[in-house]
């Protein structure tokens, strides 16, 4: 065959066995016309299917005549060979195939937006006003180009922290990638944007977008001619013809976690992006997560802290509840809004604004019989004490009417996703209940804020509970104007009220990353949980021991009911649901992978059941 006139083509099917590249002719028409990162369409199993090309050469190996490409699907690469090394390292860990990536990766095309023109590099970045408060937070710092860093953010000096990026990086003609948690941030930051960097071309990527304006800032940066990007999670993934900047915010929030396979986080893609593809790396936010902690630990990133004194300035007077706190409220103390609770927000109501955080919209309370002795059924009679046991949903719209009882001139707002999200500014005298990332944010903050039944949000089998209950906290009490009163009510650890009180991330984030260390979690192990009927599971397990990995260990077997001999009488042995855990040291881990991904290849290409693979599940049993 001529020269370059074979294409290595991944097909879009999610088959273990079929994760590589096969190779098709290029056709003459066509030559010229593909290159690495085309999108086109080949015959595959007597069906057309899309793939993308991530390889050309001269020659195939394939012995027999190869099917043609039958269609580019336009003119436009979708990625260069440095983002296809990461979209690999990423599939790779996350246990997924690479078309999984690709396919989360790559928006849908539009053919219409191929053919616009797209706006050209220019434009003046933000005064260097800005620099004045950051300067004082964070002495002798300079986010620049290349760096890798972890800081912890002050509250109401975000835009301060980005305009410093911002400027630094237009100057030396370096990208910018701004990830965000939610929707209305990404929105509201790219307002900011545009209104600050006249002429610049700032692109928006979220879920909400029409799909045609994603592929648009998609094309951007495949040609070089983005200088900001501003998204939610999706923006991580943005194509950059050269080595840009990755700012992400609010990183420890679990809006930054993906739920798709292959479930790599907002900061895991960074973290993979700044290691392949040579991007500068800010991870930034109110809390800390143990995944940017463990990047400290280990010299990878520079921890940025601020100064004592700007914090004292900036943070709210946190408080939270005690033991001496339930004495003093009396009998209210079991109410879910307190005498306590109460005093703290009619002192802020004085000022303007006050916000009630409740952790659920809705829950169920049971309350059992006087004695608590009887076994009954909701609406049943005790014959010990006389009384029944009852049952009622307790959650934001109970609270929101009780305020509304206690504070009957003043008005009160509910924001939750059931009910409805907020997203214009408080700035009238209200109170604000709502729900953990449905606040509102208030013009000069609010005057007081009250967290309740905080013990909710800590305690769960999830590893990651207090982790993002604290998350939650931060951002929440970040929303508090300097000084005002804010009140945690709940029982939690007593290590996480010092650090929350100091608001001293950084410190908790210690705290949790040597608790994993002792108990052998994630990551100071790498774990990975495969589930299936025990059947199939235990060749698996047998297999990865049976690879060489030199550090793994089986870590144990559960049963995924807990009702066994239910399950044993209607599957019969072998057919229950089981849960194996396996560990080995993170240098270890690529390793690992590739050994489950080849067992998982030659199972499915035996047509073997396949089997779940979780890599460091958020629950371990």
């Amino acid at each position: 065959m001529a020269a370059q006139s074979v294409a290595q083509v991944v097909i879009d099917v999610d088959v273990a066995h079929l994760d590589r590249p096969f190779d098709y002719a290029i056709p003459k028409k066509f030559q010229g016309r593909i290159h690495l990162g085309s999108a086109v369409r080949v015959s595959w199993g007597g069906v057309r299917r899309t793939g993308w090309v991530v390889g050309i050469v001269s020659a195939s190996k394939h012995q027999g005549e190869l099917a043609p490409i039958l269609v580019v699907l336009g003119e436009e690469p979708q990625f260069t060979a440095a983002m296809l090394s990461t979209y690999r390292y990423l599939a790779l860990r996350g246990a997924a195939t690479l078309s999984q990536v690709l396919s989360l990766a790559i928006p849908p095309r539009r053919a219409k937006i191929e053919k616009a023109s797209l706006p050209r590099p220019g434009g003046e970045a933000f005064g260097g006003s800005d620099d004045v408060a950051l300067a004082r937070a964070y002495p002798g710092v300079v986010f620049h180009p290349g760096c890798r860093a972890v800081l912890t953010a002050v509250p109401h000096l975000l835009k301060e922290h980005l305009a410093s990026v911002i400027r630094s990086c237009l100057a030396s003609e370096t990208p910018v990638i701004v990830v965000v948690s939610t929707v209305a941030q990404a929105e509201s930051l790219y307002a900011w944007i545009r209104q600050g960097c006249p002429g610049v071309a700032a692109y928006l990527v979220t879920a909400n977008q029409d799909p045609a304006e994603r592929y648009r800032a998609h094309l951007a940066g495949m040609h070089g001619e983005a200088q900001i990007i501003v998204g939610t999670r999706m923006a991580a993934w943005s194509p950059s013809r050269k080595p840009a900047m990755m700012f992400v915010w609010d990183e420890a929030s679990d809006h930054q976690r993906e739920r798709r396979s292959p479930r790599v986080d907002a900061l895991d893609i960074a973290v993979a992006r700044s290691h392949l593809e040579g991007f500068g790396f800010v991870a930034a936010g109110f809390a800390r997560s143990i995944k940017a902690q463990a990047l400290v630990d280990s010299k990878w990133a520079q921890e940025v802290l601020p100064t004592n004194a700007i914090l004292r300035q900036q943070i709210p007077q946190i408080r939270v509840s005690s033991p001496t706190d339930i004495e003093r409220d009396g009998s209210s103390a079991r109410a879910l809004i307190p005498d306590s609770a109460f005093q703290v927000l009619r002192k802020g109501l004085e000022s303007g604004p006050v916000l009630v955080q409740v952790p659920r919209a809705s829950r169920t309370v049971v309350l059992p019989c006087s004695c608590g002795e009887g076994d009954l059924e909701e609406g049943e009679i005790c014959r010990q004490c006389g009384a029944p046991m009852r049952r009622f949903e307790v959650g934001i719209g109970r609270v929101a009417a009780d305020l509304g009882r206690a504070f009957p001139q003043t008005k009160v707002v509910v924001s939750s996703a059931e009910q409805g999200i907020r997203r214009d500014e408080v700035n009238e005298t209200a109170i604000v209940v709502a729900t953990p990332g449905a606040e509102p944010s208030a013009g000069r903050g609010y005057q007081a804020i009250v967290c309740i039944e905080a013990d909710l949000l800590v305690y769960s089998d999830d590893l990651g509970a207090l982790e993002q209950g604290t998350a939650r906290w931060y951002s929440t009490f970040a929303l508090a104007a300097p000084g005002a009163p804010a009140l945690l009510r709940g029982e939690i650890p007593a290590a996480l009220k010092r650090w929350l009180i100091l608001w001293h991330p950084e410190k908790l984030a210690q705290a949790l990353l040597k608790e994993r260390a002792e108990l052998g979690f994630y990551p100071a192990r790498w774990i990975v949980a495969i589930e299936g009927r025990s059947l199939d599971v235990g060749p698996v397990v047998s297999a990865l021991e049976a690879s060489g990995v030199e550090s793994l260990s089986v870590l144990g077997t559960v049963m995924m009911k807990e009702d066994t001999e239910t399950l044993f009488a209607q599957t019969g042995l072998g057919n229950e649901i089981v849960r194996s855990l396996i560990a080995c040291d993170p240098k270890d881990a690529t390793e690992l992978m590739e050994a489950v991904a080849a067992i998982r290849a030659t199972r499915s290409m035996a047509r073997q059941a396949p089997v779940s693979v979780v890599v460091n599940p958020p629950e371990m049993f």
